[in-house]
């Protein structure tokens, strides 16, 4: 009898939307998580990593924004929102 743990893994999704880290499902789950829980910097902060990992920069700005006027103290915002303005004006051209 053979031994299903030593069959190789079958993919049900093709292999350009493969996700080996789960980034795009860690991406909803913290959409949702702000939906609920708007004020929780935490969880936009979370958010506003993700989108930059996944590119979306001007987004990401915009939470790390949304963060800072929620708490002016949260300095993970702070280096997030400097991130993201040197990657905007670097693909614009502008900056270093």
């Amino acid at each position: 009898m053979e031994n299903p743990l030593l069959r190789p893994c079958q993919r049900t999704q093709d292999a350009k939307s493969f996700d080996p880290n789960g980034s795009a499902l860690r991406l909803r789950q913290a959409r949702g998580v702000v939906a609920i829980c708007p004020r929780d910097i935490t969880a936009r902060c979370e958010l506003a990593a993700l989108l930059e990992s996944a590119g979306e920069i001007q987004e990401a700005l915009t939470t790390w924004m949304v963060a800072l006027s929620l708490d002016p103290n949260t300095l993970n915002a702070w280096v997030g929102v400097a991130r993201c303005r040197r990657r905007l004006a670097a693909a614009s051209g502008q900056g270093p």
